[in-house]
């Protein structure tokens, strides 16, 4: 017998990704207006571009790895079509 798929969604999602986007341009832009609340945080705003990239070069490098070691571990496909979906 598979695996059970159960694709009920979390309980707490956490906070939404905009209002952390929000928040770290806001820590910039007072910052930029002489208050600094939280130096750190607002000098990250001024690397959105960059922190983007490493996020994607980070992403594409994990999954890569991930299919190294599934293709030189043996990795099967039999294995994925024993999935059973409740519905």
């Amino acid at each position: 017998m598979g695996a059970v798929v159960d694709e009920q969604p979390p309980e707490n999602p956490g906070v939404p990704r905009p209002v952390l986007v929000v928040a770290l341009v806001l820590c910039g832009l007072l910052d930029d207006l002489g208050v600094s609340l939280l130096g750190p945080v607002a000098a990250i705003s001024d690397h959105f571009e960059l922190l983007g990239y490493l996020t994607l070069g980070l992403f594409m490098a994990v999954w890569g790895g991930a299919v190294l070691w599934w293709k030189l571990s043996g990795g099967s496909t039999e294995d994925s079509k024993q999935v059973v979906h409740r519905t």
